[in-house]
């Protein structure tokens, strides 16, 4: 009996120790396991969008799509992708745009000729409207002559200073001394997107 009671406080001090580590270990382990579950859990594995997966298994619901999440769908085939500013944005900042090919839509405002017309700007106070001159008419492209006021239209072409003699020359303008007159007088060292075509816009004003 006497040799049971000298043991006991040991096992009991053993036991009580080995009972406070898992306790301490209990309540620290999912904490840890929380902190770094928040910082390395990613719920858009990249796996989703590398091969087989890209196009074998939809991408997690919230993540981006992949490939089989776009299978089947309608598509747009683009030869090229351009930036699209409002017509205020160029004339109000030319120089930036300069040189660049932009896709612009917006409202006609004043068919000037047969091949030169005006975008409306309204979205930016203190903007000029912006002249659109279609420049291929050897090959007998009439799409602006069916243009009218008030239309909304996209166009994509490059960005250049107004320069009669230039256009004249590069283009093989016949204008008359009248609208050449004019146009150095309004627009000259303006800003004038030169456009292969002319499209009906499928966007609405009010959506852009």
């Amino acid at each position: 009996m006497h040799n049971k009671n000298r043991i006991q406080p040991k096992k009991v001090g053993i036991v009580g120790t080995i009972f406070g580590g898992l306790l301490i270990g209990i309540s620290a382990i999912p904490l840890v396991a929380s902190a770094q579950g928040s910082q390395v859990l990613n719920p858009c594995p990249r796996i989703y969008y590398e091969e087989p997966f890209n196009s074998t298994r939809l991408a997690p619901e919230g993540c981006p799509p992949n490939y089989v999440d776009y299978e089947g769908k309608p598509a747009i085939i683009a030869q090229s992708i351009a930036p699209a500013p409002e017509p205020g944005e160029i004339t109000s900042n030319p120089k930036q745009y300069y040189g660049r090919t932009l896709a612009v839509t917006g409202e006609v405002e004043e068919i000037l000729s047969p091949t030169t017309f005006t975008l409306d700007e309204d979205q930016l106070f203190g903007a000029s409207d912006l002249l659109v001159l279609v420049a291929n008419p050897k090959t007998g492209n009439t799409a602006n002559t069916a243009v009218k006021e008030d239309q909304t239209v996209a166009v994509t072409g490059v960005l250049r200073p107004l320069v009669v003699a230039d256009l004249e020359r590069e283009y093989d303008f016949n204008w008359d001394e009248g609208f050449v007159k004019q146009l150095e007088a309004e627009y000259s060292q303006k800003p004038v997107l030169v456009v292969q075509s002319v499209y009906q816009s499928a966007i609405p004003r009010a959506a852009k």
